[in-house]
């Protein structure tokens, strides 16, 4: 969890002008886990990273980290790991996953807004909220909630396909 100071917002080189920014000054915001990205600086004795906006997956609606303040930015979706089934409903036993393994699937249980197009529009999303999905197996950053529920934020891009209901 970190509080942002961000720049004032992202530029489009061919029209020339400042799109929004989604991140406000103050925010606390959740990243990828990248230890050796960024630039490192101390500002007024405390240490502080300087990263693209694009490596904040979500923001934290004040400060708490719960799935109720958990939002998910640009076109990231939180989703939700099934436990792994130990028998097959006709009771044969099944293997399960290996040590440290994660599904790659699950439902959709926050999205982001979608990316935004030089027009300063948000781009329709693949996917939303209830949505059944399969995504590669490296794909997405771990989240852990108070629940010990498993979680995981991925980019729709990174989303090989869907079921809705």
């Amino acid at each position: 969890r970190f509080t942002l100071s961000p720049s004032s917002a992202a530029s489009d080189v061919y029209k020339r002008q400042l799109l929004p920014n989604a991140i406000e000054v103050g925010d606390h915001v959740v990243m990828e886990e990248l230890e050796m990205e960024g630039e490192r600086v101390t500002y007024d004795g405390t240490a502080h990273r300087i990263l693209p906006a694009s490596r904040v997956i979500a923001k934290l609606e004040g400060g708490v980290m719960s799935m109720q303040t958990f939002k998910p930015l640009g076109d990231r979706l939180l989703v939700k790991l099934p436990a792994p089934a130990e028998q097959t409903m006709s009771g044969i036993l099944l293997a399960g996953l290996e040590e440290g393994q994660v599904p790659s699937q699950g439902i959709v249980l926050a999205a982001g807004p979608g990316t935004m197009n030089s027009n300063a529009e948000f781009n329709a999303m693949p996917a939303g909220v209830g949505d059944f999905v399969i995504f590669g197996k490296y794909s997405g950053a771990d989240i852990d909630f108070e629940d010990g529920t498993k979680y995981k934020v991925v980019s729709a891009s990174e989303c090989l396909g869907k079921f809705s209901e």
